[in-house]
């Protein structure tokens, strides 16, 4: 049985044209029962790889490329080439991201990232579990044998055949170019004098012959060549995409070495996807297990927010015994310890933070001061959040004063240990314009020619009429070269182009990193995992959303700035949200400095809705949002609101779900219950329906859910029965709710730093505009900000080099306030001097 164990795709980065999942459904369809990916200088792709091959039936083999620097004896290095390296086990899966992880942080140290490589020392060491072939045309061998060189070929493989021993193969492979049948000629006569078994590989670059192009158009961008330039690794001709062991063996592949791959293979058992949440360790007291310290911590936490006679206190001890059973039953009570830890430390330092997202629809997150909105008095959904059918990490996102975040993120990796952290990546995929503008150059088109291009293009396909007239204005007319670049682009659309670094996403492993991935070295420095927060949720792994926030900043430093010049303290924490004064500056549209209300939208927004408590505040901040917008929902609410509409439901179940919001969807939450408690969905597959919705930009792909939904509503027990009309008019209202929308939580925990900042300005202008100048987290230029400053009677003062600091700060001119600024510079020094 053959089995195709060196295949890239297009996770190694314009190094393969076809996506995970084309190779496996490939495969399946040859009659394959087994395939492998070995991305090039990563395991980028090996998440959707295994579920891929589940869905299909397939067995699975999981290896990469792995660059390796060799010295010959009495020699300089040589250049690096790639090996492949296939893991047989979890520990071979292990060695393997070990290696990769050295070679990618020893490239960063040398501040060579591209370039990364290991040596046979490091090979050694990490040895166990792993397979080793030696690699085809960017290998070391290869150009050996070709360049006639049996002496530096022998003591090559003799190097590796000391480490891997029978774990080592001589590869094979023939695409039907020239020299290739000379080249296999003096690779079996080589494997047979080192006594070294062989075997055979399509070296597989992409998944049908048709996709041979974009893998062509994707090297020639790699390599920053045109496609009319000559390149040893454009490939030239299409044979190196799936193919059966028939074709292979007309090539001339011995029948043993094409056999022997898939002996190879059912010697390679790895699977990386739980079907659970593998949470870090908390910290435990002796004797303590993390059950009883969950247990200890949430009902402290409890009596100390719901003593008796508290409002809501039966609601939430109902709410409290539901959630300890889920979390039990999923067993990660150690992963909202750890969280709890986190915000611990970062209260001990006097760090402002704030936990948001879904994780405020929790009350164990409530508790345990990770979040501090009442889930019960705030209606927020618990499924939203967590629900026993859950096989991903709940999500929970941190926010911190930006100024003091680093810090945070220091001590956690000094808590977890650096072989327990990194930052979680995202894929940078092309799209219109970066498809355009690599298109254009590889095709040839002067840099500026193809920047113009790309410049001109909004985000619909290239072959769009708005796109397509602009590139041709561009361009100078239709040509058939022009034709190509806009095929061409438009096939690039998704394509991974390279790795990136999330924006806070930290991800914490009980067992250190390399049992789950590769780290590497982001363009700024930072420690990075070789997968995205899809693939962590898949991999059962913990991403801890540690976010800065401007806003926090600037009312920690507000509240500061009033103990030192005011002797006043400032318990924000404690405060009633019922302030009519707070309510008032919100209404008439002073907003200028608040957080997420100070667009002009927002102005509109508020003095229409009037906000007069929090639910007002909340709502009002998840209208302004794409989803609710473009789906035509915000004015039917705001006329709702006013009592100028008349509130219509569709059917009696729906007026449970949407009373508070007049019948008119604003939360994911609503989409999720109208998708369980209408549509008769379980919660699983609801929180799916809600989650892709959210991704949808396409009224035909949302279009395609209609029927599911629809069949789905009609079997639903109902009083009165569910129609198809009614199904089918439901349906209509949650498809306008399509991307991007707030959930209740997070428009909660939002709501809460809206009054805080609200406050501040109404009662301490100076100390919150001050603050607002320093930390600048809005949307508005210094110039406007001092402009507020004035409006609200506080003067503006130059910098002064005997009285000013490096802060905004105030002092008092004549009994009013003032900010005066600060002397930020050597100029800034000079400049005041010369003006005395």
């Amino acid at each position: 049985m053959f089995v195709h164990l060196h295949a890239r795709s297009w996770y190694s980065f314009r190094a393969g044209g076809s996506s995970p999942e084309a190779l496996v459904a490939e495969a399946a369809r040859l009659g394959m029962g087994t395939m492998g990916i070995t991305d090039r200088h990563g395991v980028y792709g090996v998440v959707r790889f295994q579920q891929a091959c589940k869905e299909h039936g397939l067995r699975h083999v999981f290896g990469a490329e792995v660059p390796l620097q060799w010295t010959p004896p009495g020699s300089k290095p040589s250049p690096t080439g790639d090996i492949v390296l296939l893991a047989q086990n979890r520990e071979g899966y292990a060695n393997l991201c070990r290696l990769l992880t050295d070679a990618h942080l020893t490239a960063g140290e040398r501040e060579d990232r591209d370039n990364p490589w290991t040596t046979l020392e490091k090979l050694s060491e990490h040895r166990e579990g792993l397979i080793c072939l030696t690699g085809t045309d960017e290998g070391l061998l290869y150009p050996l044998i070709d360049e006639g060189m049996s002496t530096l070929a022998s003591q090559f493989t003799g190097a590796l055949k000391d480490i891997f021993n029978e774990r080592l193969f001589v590869e094979l492979s023939h695409q039907r170019r020239q020299g290739d049948d000379r080249r296999l000629d003096r690779l079996i006569r080589h494997a047979a004098q080192a006594g070294l078994p062989t075997v055979a590989t399509g070296d597989v670059r992409y998944a049908v012959a048709r996709d041979y192009w974009r893998y062509d158009l994707l090297t020639c961008i790699r390599h920053g060549i045109t496609v009319f330039d000559d390149h040893p690794h454009r490939p030239s001709n299409a044979m190196a995409h799936v193919q059966p062991e028939a074709e292979l063996a007309r090539r001339g592949l011995p029948h043993d070495a094409l056999h022997r791959s898939g002996e190879i293979a059912s010697a390679c058992e790895v699977d990386l996807i739980p079907g659970h949440i593998i949470p870090p360790g908390a910290r435990l007291p002796d004797g303590v297990t993390s059950p009883e310290l969950f247990r200890t911590k949430v009902e402290k936490g409890f009596a100390r927010k719901y003593p008796p006679g508290a409002p809501h206190r039966e609601a939430a001890r109902a709410r409290l015994d539901k959630e300890i059973d889920i979390i039990m039953h999923l067993d990660i009570q150690d992963f909202f310890l750890v969280v709890a830890e986190v915000i611990e430390e970062a209260q001990r330092r006097g760090i402002r933070c704030l936990g948001r997202g879904s994780a405020a629809n929790s009350i164990v997150t409530f508790l345990l001061d990770i979040t501090r909105v009442c889930p019960i008095e705030h209606n927020l959904l618990f499924e939203r959040f967590l629900h026993r059918g859950r096989k991903g990490t709940p999500d929970i996102d941190l926010d911190f004063d930006s100024s003091r975040r680093m810090e945070i993120i220091a001590w956690m990796e000094e808590r977890f240990g650096a072989a327990h952290t990194g930052m979680a990546a995202t894929i940078d995929r092309y799209l219109t314009k970066s498809a355009v503008q690599d298109t254009a150059k590889a095709l040839g088109w002067p840099a500026e020619m193809a920047t113009q291009m790309s410049k001109r293009c909004s985000h619909a396909p290239p072959t769009d009429e708005y796109n397509s007239a602009h590139i041709e204005s561009v361009a100078g007319g239709k040509t058939p070269l022009l034709r190509i670049l806009l095929s061409a682009s438009t096939a690039l659309m998704e394509v991974p182009r390279h790795l990136g670094q999330h924006s806070g996403g930290m991800v914490l492993t009980r067992d250190p990193m390399p049992c789950f991935s590769p780290l590497q070295q982001s363009a700024n420095g930072v420690r990075v995992v070789q997968f995205d927060k899809n693939d962590l949720e898949w991999l059962g792994l913990v991403k801890l959303d540690v976010l800065g926030l401007r806003m926090l900043g600037a009312v920690s430093e507000a509240t500061q700035i009033v103990a030192d010049r005011q002797n006043e303290v400032i318990d924000l924490d404690t405060l009633p949200f019922d302030d009519p004064k707070v309510y008032d500056r919100i209404c008439e549209g002073d907003v200028l400095g608040l957080f997420q209300i100070e667009s002009p939208a927002q102005m509109s927004a508020g003095s229409r809705i009037q906000a007069r408590s929090m639910q007002d505040l909340i709502k009002q901040i998840s209208l302004v949002r794409p989803g609710p917008i473009l789906g035509g929902l915000m004015h039917p609410f705001i006329r709702r609101h006013q009592g100028i509409e008349t509130v219509r439901y569709e059917h009696p179940i729906l007026e449970d779900i949407l009373h508070d919001t007049y019948g008119v969807i604003v939360f994911q939450e609503q989409v999720l219950e109208v998708a369980h408690r209408f549509a008769g969905w379980s919660l699983d597959r609801a929180d799916q329906f809600r989650r892709l919705m959210s991704r949808f930009r396409d009224s035909t792909e949302m279009e395609g859910m209609r029927e599911g939904f629809v069949e789905s509503a009609l079997q639903v027990p109902t009083d009165p029965p569910i129609s198809r009309t009614v199904a089918n008019r439901v349906f209509d209202q949650v498809s306008k709710f399509v991307g991007y929308g707030f959930c209740r939580s997070h428009a909660a925990s939002f709501a809460l730093t809206v009054y805080h900042s609200a406050y501040l300005k109404a009662y301490y202008p100076a100390a919150f505009m001050a603050a607002v100048m320093q930390h600048r987290p809005g949307m508005y230029a210094q110039m406007t900000l001092e402009q507020e400053a004035r409006r609200h009677g506080v003067r503006v003062l130059v910098p002064d080099v005997n009285i000013s600091g490096l802060r905004f700060d105030l002092e008092n001119v004549q009994y009013a306030w003032a900010i005066r600024k600060p002397l930020t510079s050597i100029k800034g020094i000079s400049e005041s001097l010369a003006r005395d």
